[in-house]
């Protein structure tokens, strides 16, 4: 009940944080969105919602999402740190480097961190008061490690399936990112990136061996579906690029990374 109402909290919290950070987003990158035929009708863009409103709209979920902070460990609030400045810096990313995937990866990721310091540990050794998190256990921390590094990898996989919905528009709207630095020859580059987060996840279940649970579902079924992504994405068609970001990558490979790890603490919960 304690790892459910934990979750509850998380849950929340990600919905209310992804609100403020979609609408910063999508504030700051009005002038491009406005060019860029799939996101000229975005409220902001469209000029339906002022980016005065919308910064205040940021702010309100902003503040309720650091609120529900105070219903986890109190060094939640210096973990939150890092993933708020990369939700700041991803729009403005995109106007100074052609790897603004890179930059948005460390927040989508950060998750991982929030997580585990919900539930007890403190894999970055943040808590200034070691009561204040309750007693972690540090052989935990190389794998969070790893499992946050194969996030990072899957965040960029399908950010860069993402973002060629867009690059014929973006080169002429002065967006940088990864597909316009490739030139279209991305598929390589994805492959090794799939392959280097299966080899992080796999890591991760040697690390705090796991059982056949995780490594039947979070590995081998990312494996696949990562495989059967890239066999099948079409990344000169939008809405292929679309279609396999969304229930591919987010659906597909979400879903089975999600179920191993659930499976493990089902399986590891039945023991105790």
């Amino acid at each position: 009940m304690s790892l459910l109402y934990t979750n509850l909290i998380l849950l929340v919290g990600t919905l209310i944080m992804r609100g403020a950070t979609c609408t910063w987003n999508d504030t700051v990158d009005a002038p491009f969105d406005r060019l860029v035929p799939r996101c000229k009708n975005r409220p902001v863009a469209r000029g339906a919602v002022s980016p005065t409103s919308a910064h205040i709209f940021t702010a309100v979920q902003s503040v309720i999402s650091l609120g529900i902070l105070n219903l986890l460990p109190r060094v939640s609030f210096i973990y939150a740190i890092p993933a708020i400045l990369g939700w700041v810096l991803y729009p403005l990313a995109k106007r100074v480097t052609d790897y603004p995937q890179v930059v948005l990866g460390f927040p989508m990721a950060w998750g991982i961190f929030m997580g585990s310091v919900a539930v007890g540990a403190d894999p970055l050794q943040l808590a200034s008061d070691t009561a204040s998190v309750s007693s972690p256990q540090q052989r935990y921390t190389l794998p969070t490690w790893a499992l946050y590094t194969a996030n990072v990898f899957w965040t960029l996989f399908y950010e860069i399936i993402y973002s060629h919905q867009d690059a014929a528009h973006d080169a002429s709207a002065g967006v940088k990112n990864i597909v316009l630095l490739y030139h279209g020859k991305t598929k390589p580059l994805l492959a090794k990136l799939a392959l280097g987060q299966v080899l992080l996840l796999a890591s991760v279940g040697w690390l705090s061996q796991a059982g056949w649970v995780y490594w039947s579902a979070t590995v081998c079924g990312s494996a696949a579906t990562l495989l059967v992504i890239l066999m099948n994405v079409k990344l000169d068609v939008p809405e292929s690029c679309g279609w396999w970001f969304k229930v591919g990558c987010c659906g597909f490979t979400g879903t089975t990374m999600a179920a191993g790890l659930l499976g493990e603490y089902i399986l590891r919960k039945a023991k105790t």
